[in-house]
């Protein structure tokens, strides 16, 4: 018996895809986007460090306030939690981020401590003392 062989058009067909893919690739390479998406860029608003110091004032005030009048430890975290959140809203200046971040730290731990079973915040109360002593413009 006779073998017949057939011809196949598998390699015609391997050859125009690579000259295809070739192609493509040769034009995306040649041609440069013809209209980029611009790139947004926010503007950066600089804080008044007037403000700053105005609102810290104010949230420390009160705070100290809330502290004095306190009849117990559930007033004194309302107080700190308060507070903390009040520090968080604000956007800081260059100058201040270390003050922020350790008024931010005391009144955290403050909250923890309250939480806690010691309850003991002697120690949060003297790190917001000593910033107060540090930025005499805390104290109103």
């Amino acid at each position: 018996m006779r073998y017949y062989h057939r011809h196949s058009f598998f390699p015609l067909v391997i050859i125009f895809l690579s000259l295809l893919l070739a192609g493509l690739i040769y034009w995306s390479v040649k041609t440069q986007p013809s209209s980029s998406p611009a790139i947004t860029q926010q503007e950066v608003e600089s804080v008044d460090p007037q403000a700053y110091r105005e609102a810290l004032t104010q949230i420390v005030g009160t705070f100290d306030e809330r502290m004095s009048s306190s009849q117990d430890d559930l007033d004194k975290l309302l107080a700190a939690q308060t507070a903390l959140a009040g520090l968080l809203e604000l956007r800081v200046p260059a100058e201040f981020k270390d003050l922020h971040l350790a008024l931010a730290v005391a009144f955290s731990d403050m909250e923890k401590a309250l939480q806690s079973e010691d309850r003991a915040i002697d120690v949060p109360l003297a790190q917001v003392s000593q910033l107060k002593q540090t930025y005499s413009w805390l104290t109103p």
